[in-house]
């Protein structure tokens, strides 16, 4: 099967090359949609792939190339400052207060924080954590750890996984490895980079850390009813959207049976995780009353993230994701 895919592929390539060389412009871009187009349905990726100044490219480090240059844009800050509408003052303002909670300093160090945030991890912590992950879930790459290593490492396997994670959150340092991009193919031309969902298939051992760190803030954040509007169902234990969307049909039709008049906006954020303003994040973070040990390492983590696209075996150079600051 192998074979006969890397075979047509050849053969549209050789097509796009054949009416170059016969000065057929309009044969070669419409060799060039065929090869795009089976790029979408192919298992390696596409076969052709337009960069941002509009040339096709077609070779697997050149596409990882592209695609890198693609979700690199979005995390972009000159980008996002182009549209974004935001006051330069208040983004300056927030920037270097969130600057100097960070600073060894700052106020930041006398604030310790919870116990329940800032205390070393324990080993049933990480045996509860561990016993989450899933079986038969994709590896990065790059290390080809698998769930199923950390799962059933045992009591001994635990306690390495506790003593190595309290290295890192004593020191607050994350060692953390590059997530590996894989772009799979949603709909329109095949040849276009925003026709592709980014899927990042990260260490599983950062994976673990940052679930332990997650489990925190989530039972932190539950504690106190007046850190998250009960309106937010997302990313909350034992609510889904199925909460948000039975208050919408309620209020919907208890206005319909008083025949009074109403306006909906529902408002999608395209690449909202990737274009989130770190410093902004943080500042919220803060004021949740998120404070100490906890506030750095989720500081130092913004910094640390990268990732790296690969396509058919070739890496593009690793970048940061989001927008800094």
């Amino acid at each position: 099967m192998a074979v006969t895919r890397d075979a047509a592929r050849a053969a549209l390539v050789d097509d796009v090359y054949a009416k170059q060389a016969a000065n057929d412009a309009r044969g070669m871009w419409q060799a060039l949609r065929r090869l795009s187009q089976s790029g979408g349905r192919l298992p390696g990726g596409p076969s052709a792939l337009r960069s941002a100044g509009g040339a096709v490219v077609m070779g697997d480090q050149q596409i990882a190339d592209v695609f890198a240059h693609h979700y690199a844009r979005v995390g972009d800050a000159a980008v996002f400052a182009e549209g974004a509408g935001f006051d330069a003052a208040h983004m300056a303002a927030v920037e270097a207060e969130v600057a100097d909670l960070r600073t060894n300093t700052s106020r930041a160090r006398a604030h310790r924080g919870p116990a329940s945030l800032n205390d070393p991890f324990t080993p049933d912590e990480v045996a509860e954590a561990c016993a989450k992950l899933h079986n038969n879930k994709a590896a990065n790459p790059l290390d080809n750890i698998q769930n199923e290593l950390l799962k059933h490492g045992g009591e001994e396997g635990c306690l390495a996984l506790t003593a190595f994670f309290n290295l890192q959150w004593e020191g607050e340092v994350k060692a953390q490895s590059p997530g590996v991009i894989r772009s799979l193919y949603k709909k329109g031309d095949p040849a276009e980079p925003t026709n592709y969902r980014p899927i990042t298939l990260g260490c599983t051992i950062d994976k673990l850390y940052n679930l332990l760190i997650n489990r925190r803030l989530v039972s932190f954040l539950e504690e106190d009813t007046g850190k998250l509007h009960d309106a937010q169902n997302g990313f909350r234990p034992g609510r889904n959207t199925a909460d948000n969307i039975f208050m919408l049909s309620t209020v919907l039709n208890a206005r319909l049976r008083e025949k009074k008049a109403t306006y909906l906006l529902f408002l999608d954020v395209e690449k909202a995780y990737d274009s989130v303003w770190r410093a902004g994040l943080l500042k919220h973070v803060w004021e949740a009353g998120v404070e100490g040990k906890m506030f750095r390492v989720l500081a130092q983590m913004c910094d640390s993230t990268s990732s790296v696209v690969m396509h058919n075996g070739c890496a593009a150079t690793a970048f940061q994701p989001g927008i800094k600051g």
